[in-house]
């Protein structure tokens, strides 16, 4: 169980509407997302997730962050501001279970982040530890086929 999922833009990209009802097919997974796309859980508190995310939507350049709909933001000043995780109230000071690319850490594309994870490496999970994301969706699928 995690309380977010934040993935930066690039790794799903997101470029077709599907109509309601209509079918999803393995082939357009696959052009969706990466098949060898992986993502792993990492405890991050509630002040780096949302100085992490405001940083996504601003300067340059602008990667960007998608997340579930959990995750909900202010948009009314001059960037978002992050105001709740998994559907409640963000707390600055909680430790959030967050699902991401771990590589996102400390990539550089989100300076918070890089910045944290590159002294707190004991918080990032091995590599045994990570999901692929297609495995992970094939098996949703299935479940609900069956």
């Amino acid at each position: 169980m995690v309380d977010a999922v934040l993935l930066m833009g690039g790794h799903i990209h997101g470029n077709a509407e599907y109509e309601e009802g209509s079918f999803f097919s393995l082939e357009a997974l696959e052009a969706e997302v990466k098949s060898d796309e992986v993502v792993a859980m990492v405890i991050m508190p509630g002040w780096l997730l949302a100085k992490g995310i405001e940083e996504m939507h601003s300067g340059d350049p602008i990667p960007g962050c998608q997340y579930n709909e959990g995750v909900q933001e202010d948009y009314s000043g001059a960037t978002p501001v992050v105001t709740h995780v998994a559907g409640k109230p963000i707390d600055p000071d909680c430790l959030y279970r967050i699902a991401t690319k771990i590589s996102n850490l400390t990539n550089g594309q989100c300076p918070a982040w890089t910045e944290f994870y590159t002294k707190n490496k004991y918080l990032i999970l091995p590599a045994g530890a990570y999901v692929n994301i297609h495995a992970k969706l094939m098996g949703y699928f299935a479940r609900r086929v069956f």
